[in-house]
């Protein structure tokens, strides 16, 4: 009698063992899955984002960018007088820096 119930223990031991690796399993799988969406989201939004400069005309104003050019533009020592540019200008130069960094440089 006690043996059955040694092999009955022993079997519900390797139950709960198949159990506990197939939810690991799942949740290993599930969290691949979120990851391959999230970075696929990220990459997808990145391309639409870039045809559109990532909004830059229209988010111009909300951030204001015009006072921070006034602001910081004459520490620009790439550039002389930027703090002197408009906002056709930065959305030019903006336009050209998005087109440049997805064309190589060129």
């Amino acid at each position: 009698m006690q043996s059955i119930i040694n092999n009955i223990d022993k079997r519900e031991a390797e139950i709960s063992t198949v159990k506990n690796l197939q939810l690991i399993l799942k949740i290993t799988n599930w969290s691949l899955y979120s990851l391959c969406g999230f970075i696929c989201a990220l990459f997808f939004s990145w391309v639409i984002l870039a045809k559109a400069d990532f909004a830059y005309p229209l988010l111009h104003d909300a951030f204001d960018i015009s006072e921070h050019s006034a602001k910081y533009g004459p520490q620009n020592r790439y550039r002389n007088h930027f703090e002197k540019t408009d906002k056709p200008e930065r959305i030019r130069l903006f336009a050209a820096i998005n087109d440049a960094i997805h064309n190589d440089g060129k």
